[in-house]
């Protein structure tokens, strides 16, 4: 299993999904992409999880994603954009011989501002930025 940790960085909030967490870890929990890319990430990611995705499993904190194995590629690619921009996600993958597995987890302070990256990431079409 290959885990993409979260970064260390020190973001600024971009967006109602990114938000800021009521504590003194809110930098830790913002998103880095800018506003204006906000809906065109979750419109790629949703249409990735419409093509390729066979199915999904959710709780308030994670995501289990279950891909087709010829979408790894778009899959790990699309990761390490969002490791980059939301680094207070874990991204956890496992490749088995007929699927691609991924388990995206947030933090409990962050449970509001993934509502809408986990709606894209189960296909869901995403809500504009408000």
């Amino acid at each position: 299993m290959n885990t993409a940790k979260p970064s260390q960085s020190d973001p600024t909030p971009c967006c109602p999904t990114c938000g800021t967490a009521p504590n003194t870890a809110s930098s830790a929990t913002a998103c880095t992409l800018p506003p204006e890319s906000l809906g065109s990430r979750l419109s790629e990611i949703s249409d990735l999880a419409r093509r390729a995705l066979l199915q999904s499993e959710r709780s308030d904190l994670a995501l289990r994603l279950c891909y087709r194995p010829s979408a790894e590629g778009k899959v790990n690619e699309l990761i390490e954009r969002e490791s980059e921009c939301c680094g207070f996600l874990v991204f956890d993958v496992e490749k088995e011989p007929d699927r691609f597995l991924v388990t995206v987890t947030a933090p409990k302070h962050a449970e509001a501002a993934v509502r809408q990256l986990f709606d894209a990431f189960e296909g869901r079409t995403p809500r504009a930025a408000q």
